[in-house]
């Protein structure tokens, strides 16, 4: 198979060091890796059901989500307009950083996912942190999915209890992601399909509002209570006319945490890879329609809504930017439309999360990083178990932040900044990984079918560019929290393999 236990070059005259374990404890080691591997063959096998249009859908469902629907109002607030060179900057990262992943990938198929690559070319240590770091990035991503269902509909059903709709979209999904992997395919398809709709059509709406001139009062509330209103303009100038820049450089600086955190989810892709169909063709095709979806869903989506509307009567952090705006021009109807579809959005990013995660203990469990029960599958060869685990994790910490935390805005900030924190951990090993992978299989990097642009220079440009998101992320209070969050969890992962893992089981490929 595709993995060996590395103590079989070990001298039997040394000591644990380097990676190594005691000889005294060899034979007990070998007997758990047979074991393993017996019980990986019998009962560990995934199946590969994701189609090509699965798996496209499956990609776009797990970026376009809260991050963007409701964190860019968050931004905006910050960057203005600006923060539309946010996204592209931060998009041309993204797209990068997906080509270094698929050339790793597809360079060897016995790679089930990332995780298999960074252990492989930075050791058991590197996997078992990018194992656990992503399980907890998309714990925390399905909090603030869940969360961010509470947000939307507060102001449609205020008495209705606040952890009701965040669990129960955590719960409908795992019964469903229980089934079968088809399942969660064919349902992250059609959820994701009505998003790309809305947006498109949010899109062509938005731009016969600009060529017509439209014409609409916004009004405002001053601290005494006294209402003022003012005639606006859907028009091309209100890129400028309210100032590019909303505060400055600062906030352009400070706007690109969230326009990073709104591509993250785009790297799913790479935990299909056991699970998809023919990945030499469908894993190239799904990273190369990034530069599409990022031109049309993010930067597009934004510039439209900013001409349309300006970006300070939309930057209410109390919702949506995207219904707000629908609201601001007068159009109640269309903003509960568009409720729905951001409501469909938070679906279909906690289900991506909630497979992620059940996947990627999954792989955990088999190396041995993880406990033995994660790697079992149900007879439709589901992790039946590492999702049940994923769907409890979720949706304690939803119950409790939604009954006892008085702005359910507040608590989606806090998970927002610690999944971010999270997933910029994951994306810096896999890019350090490509420093290796270049270096040692210099044959397989040169002879690649799917090379990515530049190579190192650009893996060492995006390498920087994720150490310059950790820094800023320090001078806003909520993102700094955030981030401790995602130190404190990675120390306490780093210490559980020092004193744990790395002295029992040492698992690589071949």
């Amino acid at each position: 198979m595709y993995i060996k236990n590395d103590i079989s070059t070990a001298s039997p005259n040394k000591g644990a060091t380097n990676g190594s374990v005691a000889p005294k404890s060899q034979k007990k080691v070998a007997q758990r890796v047979a074991q393993k591997m017996e019980h990986k063959v019998e009962h560990g096998e995934l199946k590969r059901a994701l189609s090509s249009r699965q798996l496209q859908l499956i990609a776009i469902g797990g970026t376009i989500g809260t991050s963007l629907f409701l964190g860019t109002s968050k931004t905006i607030s910050l960057a203005g307009p600006s923060i539309i060179i946010d996204y592209l900057i931060a998009g041309v990262v993204v797209f990068l950083t997906m080509r270094v992943l698929g050339e790793m990938l597809i360079s060897d198929l016995r790679f089930r996912s990332f995780r298999d690559l960074v252990t492989h070319y930075l050791g058991p240590w590197g996997g078992f942190i990018t194992g656990w770091m992503y399980w907890a990035f998309w714990i925390v991503t399905g909090m603030q999915d869940s969360v961010a269902v509470s947000v939307y509909l507060e102001d449609y059903f205020p008495n209705m209890p606040r952890w009701l709709p965040g669990f129960a979209v955590v719960l409908v999904i795992f019964l469903l992601n229980s089934v079968a992997v088809n399942v969660f395919g064919e349902m992250e398809f059609w959820l994701s399909l009505i998003k790309i709709v809305a947006i498109v059509t949010l899109i062509l709406v938005g731009l016969v509002m600009v060529f017509s001139g439209q014409h609409f009062v916004y009004q405002t509330v001053d601290a005494a209570g006294a209402t003022s209103s003012t005639e606006l303009q859907s028009t091309f100038s209100n890129l400028f006319e309210f100032g590019f820049f909303g505060h400055g450089a600062t906030g352009f600086l400070l706007g690109f945490q969230m326009a990073f955190l709104a591509y993250t989810g785009v790297e799913v892709i790479g935990t299909t890879a056991a699970e998809v169909k023919d990945p030499k063709v469908t894993l190239p095709r799904a990273i190369n329609s990034i530069p599409l979806r990022i031109s049309i869903f993010y930067i597009g989506t934004v510039f439209v809504i900013l001409c349309a509307v300006p970006w300070n009567t939309i930057t209410s952090l109390h919702g949506s930017p995207f219904v707000n705006m629908f609201t601001t021009i007068g159009i109640p109807a269309a903003g509960i439309i568009m409720t729905f579809v951001l409501i469909t959005a938070a679906v279909s990013g906690a289900n991506s999360g909630l497979y992620s995660t059940s996947r990627m203990l999954f792989g955990l469990s088999i190396d041995g990083h993880a406990p033995e029960v994660f790697g079992k599958t149900s007879k439709s060869q589901v992790p039946q178990i590492a999702l049940a685990f994923g769907f409890l994790v979720i949706a304690l910490p939803v119950l409790l932040v939604t009954i006892f935390n008085s702005n359910p805005m507040d608590a989606f900030m806090i998970f927002a900044s610690w999944s971010t924190g999270c997933i910029l951990c994951v994306w810096i090993l896999v890019l350090i990984s490509y420093f290796v992978y270049v270096k040692r299989h210099s044959d397989l990097h040169y002879a690649s079918t799917f090379k990515a642009p530049f190579g190192r220079t650009s893996a060492g440009i995006c390498l920087c560019f994720l150490g310059f998101i950790v820094v800023i992320m320090f001078f806003d209070t909520v993102p700094r929290l955030g981030i401790l969050l995602a130190l404190l969890s990675l120390g306490i992962l780093l210490t559980l393999y020092y004193f744990k893992v790395r002295k029992v089981e040492h698992l690589e490929f071949e």
